[in-house]
């Protein structure tokens, strides 16, 4: 009876044993099939940075093992939820080409507004897979560099800013005046003992809580072709200020450093004074809250 009780638990051991090897060839297939899909996109093309109005043709093809089943090329905004533009196409094939869209398929990216965007590509297959192939930040500019014109010999009349004097906020107005009407301005019409009265000059303070926002706003001036004059912190770590008349090498407005301004320094530095080259002289280190604690930027009323 024992011998009998042994050898059937010997025969139950090796029919569990049996089941057990069983599942894990088939736990091993499954993975192996999701670990082994091929679904990529080769020779994609992405927009990086765009002028406005540019237009722009995406590139890609998309391939798998399997028959593709659904591609989606979407446009996001910059909380990267909001959807701008959305295609959706089913190839029922194993690659596909993104070029082979049409053009009512396709978005008009010169209609895009200036700011962030993301460019998304997406597909499935029929085993079920499916993959974000390309997820990618993309900024629209009105242009990398913009300046505004105005005479050097003007600015020369009203003079740079003087050694161990205050003078700078008004300097700064009386050049910001000049660049609007190419003509002099005397910079001490401005000025009073509490400082400079910007009104004088036909100019008002704004005041910003970030960087960001105050450079954008200073951009924002440029571009609807006003000079502006910021509050920031020069070498050695003084209060000074700046004529703002451009910008340089923006790739994105709302993401600007002082580094992207161009600007008129009252101070003569190094025996010349700085009329604004191709970028922000070195002894401006960057912007500089007021008081308030907010960060100033002087407009034209």
């Amino acid at each position: 009876m024992t011998k009998k009780k042994n050898a059937r638990n010997r025969i139950i051991a090796i029919l569990l044993t049996m089941v057990i090897i069983c599942c894990s060839v088939n736990m091993f297939s499954i993975d192996t099939k999701a670990a082994t899909n091929t679904l990529a996109i080769e020779g994609e093309k992405y927009p990086i940075i765009l002028n406005k109005g540019d237009n722009f043709t995406w590139k890609g093809v998309i391939s798998s093992q399997y028959k593709i089943t659904k591609v989606i090329v979407r446009i996001y905004e910059a909380d990267k939820t909001t959807r701008v533009f959305s295609v959706s196409v089913v190839p029922n094939k194993k690659t596909y080409d993104l070029n082979s869209m049409t053009s009512s398929q396709r978005l008009k990216f010169s209609k895009l507004a200036v700011g962030t965007y993301y460019y998304r590509v997406y597909a499935e297959d029929a085993s079920g897979a499916y993959k974000t192939l390309v997820f990618r930040k993309f900024y629209v500019s009105v242009s990398k560099e913009a300046r505004l014109k105005f005479s050097t010999a003007v600015i020369a009349q009203d003079g740079p800013q003087q050694p161990h004097t205050q003078y700078c906020s008004v300097h700064a107005l009386a050049y910001a005046n000049s660049i609007i009407d190419n003509k002099y301005h005397d910079y001490m019409s401005y000025w009073s003992s509490a400082g400079a009265v910007w009104s004088r000059g036909g100019f008002t303070a704004k005041y910003y809580s970030t960087k960001k926002a105050t450079l954008y706003a200073a951009y924002e001036q440029i571009r609807a072709g006003k000079p502006c004059i910021i509050y920031v912190t020069e070498a050695g770590g003084y209060e000074h200020y700046v004529t703002v008349f451009g910008y340089i090498n923006v790739g994105n407005p709302q993401e600007m450093s002082v580094l992207n301004l161009r600007v008129i320094d009252p101070v003569v530095r190094g025996g010349t004074q700085y009329f604004g080259g191709s970028k922000i002289p070195n002894a401006i280190k960057d912007l500089r809250k007021k008081s308030n604690g907010y960060y100033q930027l002087v407009v034209k009323q």
